[in-house]
């Protein structure tokens, strides 16, 4: 069984890295966009905006949950390998290094896509190229968990696991999008930011020193 492989508390981590992940200045293009967006259509009344920001995020977060998915079916190819445990490994030592700021990864450029579509369908459409569109402040924790879903090689619990993180990332854009008041409130949620993504590097080191270990085993027997 699925919930037999992953815990409550696992689903909340990730849902919590991913509201984590989206406080930051990276976020403010996309809550940015949403508003504007909703605003367009606020003759139609705030229900009908807070109902395009639900499909806006359900886009996000269905793309995330799909690119979980594949990680894990690839992860699943290289089953009991220690080769991919010190990739895992690797990656997560990186990130965690450039999250404690020891270390500065280069950053992707941010992208803001333009809309073609209208209505629901629209904002969904939407929300799939912003899964990855504010990559430089979100890619280190998008990433890290990635790797360990590669690592687990189950599908199905790669797309939980990154639909938890892609509806916690997508919490503050709903509530931007939604009240558009939040966006001036912004800069508070950012002065934590720094701290609580420093926690999250040391998270990522000592988990990636556990895994270096399974390695380690997997390579001795």
């Amino acid at each position: 069984m699925l919930l037999d492989q992953v815990s409550l508390g696992i689903l909340v981590l990730v849902f919590a890295g991913g509201v984590v992940s989206a406080i930051s200045p990276c976020t403010v293009p996309a809550a940015l966009f949403l508003v504007g967006y909703v605003g367009g259509s606020t003759e139609k009344g705030r229900w009908h905006g807070i109902l395009l920001s639900l499909y806006f995020i359900l886009g996000l977060s269905f793309t995330l949950g799909f690119s979980g998915a594949a990680a894990g079916w690839f992860g699943g190819l290289f089953t009991e390998s220690a080769v991919l445990y010190y990739i895992t490994g690797g990656i997560l030592l990186l990130l965690g290094l450039h999250l404690t700021q020891l270390i500065r990864l280069p950053s992707l450029p941010s992208v803001t896509p333009r809309l073609t579509a209208k209505g629901g369908l629209g904002a969904f459409i939407m929300g799939v190229p912003f899964a990855f569109a504010s990559s430089p402040c979100t890619a280190p924790v998008t990433m890290a968990i990635l790797a360990w879903v590669a690592m687990q090689g189950e599908p199905a619990l790669g797309f939980l696991l990154m639909l938890a993180f892609g509806l916690g990332r997508s919490l503050p854009i709903l509530l931007a999008g939604s009240f558009a008041g939040v966006l001036r409130h912004w800069d508070r949620l950012e002065a934590w930011s720094g701290v609580l993504q420093r926690v999250s590097g040391l998270v990522l080191l000592v988990l990636a020193l556990w895994i270096f270990w399974i390695a380690g085993g997997l390579a001795g027997g």
